[in-house]
């Protein structure tokens, strides 16, 4: 071997010494920081508010190198145009990206050209917020807005990354899309009338597909304006609601379950509701609700009786004071009190004035509250409004309130017709049996023959008197308030 000839493995060693080199020249140098900042547009062709009759072109420069790869589809989804046109091209270069439109930019419009927040650098950091460009080929940019939320229908969430066409009388469609938050702001737009629509784009084709959730809503715009619309969004449906269950609350309600959600917005005093039963005459229907309209009725009883329990405390420390005010004007000399007396207030008769709807009294302080009916709480979740108020989101369930109890272990039939579905399908219902089933004993209740007359009954459960004596009402008293649908 030649002595200036280095061994083999010198050789080598020295070729995976270049390998390794070439390898680390990719990485960020040794001990250098992270690139954790995401691209930046740092010019434009044309520049934004810039008016170009004939348009072929709009480039979007940037700060570093961009991946050629996009989040969530191909690099066409990097860029939205509105109004919509022809086909939209987008190039890549190593710091642009370049937008062309197939048949070109219209002229006498104003384009607004989006950078949507999926392009990345080569370190896969990505834009957070996309990047409007106003351009106009001959009309004139005014500062109109079209803007609002798209949000669920059934629970109220906001829908993020929702497409949203808003199609102009002139037959012109501008777009645009949900942020996070489910917001959307279309900018510039003519003044004029607006059908919108959104949807989940879900194949990611840009086109509204029967299949993909959607809604929409209208909208009229002035120059120089800004409105906001709201648009709920549901899955497509074809079915109407059909009747699944029937199940007795209490003694005189019944709670009917169906298999899609109800409008909300119609009164459950359109439905039809029937009982049947083979057994003697079925109870009358004197009320019904949707079941946000239930939990709302319950709530205004509950708190209308929760008044009148707290006025009759003020009336009972209006009537001590005026019975030691009666006391304290006697003269001693005049009137003998027995030892332990209550001296009557001087005019009882306007304290039990006072009392409507409760039981007359000679003694000093309020008169006795007859019991309130008992109202029965809807189990489970229950829909209403939304905690701002400014939505009602629906539910499944219809409750009927009856005008006489259901007897135990009696088999009934319920008939519904006229429901309508929360996709405005009509000709919902259907019949289905059910039964007030017998609850099981209680074996660790008090004896209720051990306690006092019936008499003593009051609304507390805890302390109820001789239960031999009172109708089977379960739990309900006669003395319901009638049942009016508060919305």
């Amino acid at each position: 071997m030649n002595a200036a000839t280095p061994p083999v493995s010198a050789l080598l060693a020295g070729v995976a010494m270049a390998v390794l080199a070439s390898c680390a020249r990719q990485e960020a140098p040794p001990g250098g920081p992270e690139d954790l900042r995401p691209p930046v547009v740092v010019r434009t062709e044309p520049e934004t508010f810039a008016t170009v009759e004939e348009l072929d072109e709009v480039r979007f420069e940037f700060d570093e190198r961009i991946s050629e790869r996009v989040g969530g589809g191909g690099l066409n989804s990097a860029i939205s145009v509105s109004p919509r046109g022809g086909d939209v091209k987008v190039g890549h270069g190593r710091r642009s990206l370049t937008v062309q439109m197939e048949g070109g930019f219209q002229p006498g419009l104003v384009y607004r050209i989006t950078l949507n927040p999926v392009v990345s650098d080569l370190f896969g950091n990505q834009l957070r917020d996309p990047f409007e460009l106003i351009l106009s080929t001959g009309g004139e940019p005014v500062p109109n807005t079209l803007a609002g939320e798209v949000w669920d229908r059934i629970d109220g969430s906001a829908m993020p990354n929702a497409v949203v066409y808003a199609t102009a009388s002139d037959g012109l469609v501008h777009q645009g899309s949900t942020d996070r938050d489910g917001i959307f702001a279309l900018r510039y737009l003519p003044a004029g009338s607006f059908n919108l629509t959104a949807f989940e784009d879900a194949n990611r084709d840009g086109e509204i597909d029967s299949t993909e959730v959607q809604g929409g809503s209208s909208a009229t715009l002035a120059i120089g304006d800004t409105v906001l619309v709201d648009i709920p969004i549901l899955a497509p449906d074809t079915a109407a609601a059909i009747l699944v269950e029937a199940e007795a609350l209490d003694s005189v309600t019944v709670v009917l379950e169906f298999d899609d959600y109800l409008e909300p917005s119609l009164s459950a005093l359109e439905v039809d509701v029937q009982i049947r039963t083979e057994e003697g005459a079925a109870p009358g229907i004197v009320g019904r609700y949707q079941e946000a309209a239930y939990v709302t009725f319950f709530e205004e009883v509950t708190d209308s009786f929760a008044r009148l329990d707290s006025l009759d405390a003020e009336e009972a420390g209006r009537a001590a004071a005026a019975a030691t005010a009666a006391a304290a004007a006697v003269p001693e000399d005049s009137v003998t009190v027995a030892p332990g007396a209550v001296v009557a207030p001087p005019d009882t008769a306007v304290i039990e004035s006072l009392g409507t709807g409760r039981e007359a009294s000679n003694q000093p302080g309020p008169p006795r509250r007859v019991p309130p009916s008992r109202l029965t709480p809807l189990q489970g979740s229950a829909p209403g409004p939304t905690p701002d108020g400014r939505r009602v989101l629906p539910g499944k369930r219809i409750v009927v309130l009856l005008d006489a109890p259901l007897p135990y272990d009696v088999p009934y039939e319920i008939d519904v017709t006229g429901v309508t579905n929360i996709n405005g399908l009509t000709d919902g219902g259907g019949t289905v049996e059910f039964i007030r089933v017998t609850p099981p004993l209680d074996t660790t209740a008090v004896d209720t023959l051990a306690l006092g007359d019936s008499s003593l009954v009051t609304d507390d459960s805890t302390n109820v008197g001789d239960s031999v004596a009172l109708p089977d009402t379960g739990g309900a008293s006669p003395a319901r308030p009638s049942p009016v649908e508060s919305r």
